[in-house]
This record gives structure tokens, C-alpha cells and sequence, in this order.
């Protein structure tokens, strides 16, 4: 498909905007071509057609998926350098690409970045915050970050409750994951 793509841009006395770049990336990173999403990335700003959140969002969750969250960060740069808005998927996909590749740090330090520009929070950024936590067994933080969600009204949900438990769990805190667990069930969540 993508080698079709290439043969009508070519031929075709058309201009491909950006909605059209954006569509062609993002069919690319939900098929899991994550490199082809980013290869159609660095072709559109070649062909001098500036990206929109859409499309960045679209290629950095791309990186989301094979973990490469170097590239992500590298992708919020030109964000910032472009004076394209954020939104909380760009940080949710950030966050999560770092904690697939255990960056504990850099996802911690993007709920600032989020808090810097005043893009608002959504239950999505704080699980992807509280999924960091697990791999690494930091219960403490995974459970600040769940109070926060409380004390704010963002909506807590099933992955809420079950990454902030598998996070005590990891770091062997029983009790603490008892505790979450006797919540959700009060709350009627399935976890």
C-alpha cells in the first residue's frame, strides 16, 4: 500500500496535505509498521507539508509501540520547536514508550512537561504514569499518582486499579495492594 501511495504521489498533480499524510502514517502504526509510519513522517516534512498534532500524535505512538522513546521525545522536541499543541495523547504515548523500555525517569518527567504547556490530564496519562511504576516495583509512586487521580476527579478506571496493584506487588507491598484492592471492589471495578 504504501508503495502505491508513492506511485501516485509521482504521477499526481494533486497536493497531498496534511490530513492526508496523517491518515497514511496512522494506517501505518495500527498495521504495526511502525518504521514505514516514520519513514511517511520525515518524507512529509521533506515535501515541506507541516505536520499537525494528528500527525505527530500518529507517529509518536508509533514509537509507543516498539518502545522507541528516545524517538518520542525526540518527536515532542519538534513539537515544541514548531509551535504545534499538545494534547494528552502525545503525552500518554510518551509515557508509555518510555515504560516499555523501563525510562522510568523521562515518563516521570513528562507529567511535568504536560503540567508546563497546561495541557489537561485524562485518566489515559495517568494510567500510562501509573503502568510506568510497575516494572520497576515503585509502588510509592504508583500510589501517589493514583491519589492524585482521587484527589483531581480524574476518572479512575479497571487499569487503574491493576497497574497500581501489580505495582505493589512488584515491590512486594501486600498490604497496599489489599488496600486497592478492598477500593475497587467497593467501587464495583473488575480488576
Amino acid at each position: 500500500a504504501l508503495h502505491i501511495l508513492f506511485i501516485v504521489m509521482a504521477r499526481s498533480t494533486l497536493e497531498i496535505d496534511t490530513i492526508t499524510w496523517s491518515a497514511a502514517i496512522s494506517a501505518c502504526e495500527k498495521g504495526g509498521e511502525w518504521e514505514k509510519s516514520l519513514q511517511l513522517f520525515t518524507l512529509m516534512t521533506q515535501c515541506t507539508v507541516l505536520p499537525n498534532a494528528i500527525t505527530h500524535n500518529a507517529a509518536i505512538s508509533a514509537c509507543e509501540e516498539c518502545g522507541e522513546w528516545e524517538l518520542a521525545l525526540w518527536l515532542v522536541r519538534m513539537m515544541i520547536n514548531s509551535n504545534v499543541a499538545f494534547t494528552a495523547m502525545t503525552f500518554s504515548a510518551v509515557i508509555s514508550a518510555c515504560a516499555k523500555r523501563c525510562a522510568w525517569e523521562q515518563a516521570w518527567n513528562i507529567l511535568s512537561v504536560m503540567k508546563t504547556e497546561q495541557v489537561e490530564s485524562n485518566t489515559t496519562v495517568y494510567n500510562a504514569a501509573i503502568s510506568s511504576c510497575v516494572n520497576r516495583g515503585d509502588w510509592e509512586r504508583a500510589c501517589w499518582l493514583f491519589g492524585v487521580m482521587v484527589s483531581t476527579v480524574i476518572e479512575l478506571d479497571t487499569i487503574s486499579f491493576s497497574a497500581a496493584i501489580s505495582a505493589c506487588e512488584k515491590g512486594s507491598e501486600w498490604t497496599a495492594a489489599l488496600q486497592l484492592f478492598s477500593v475497587s471492589t467497593y467501587s464495583k471495578m473488575e480488576v
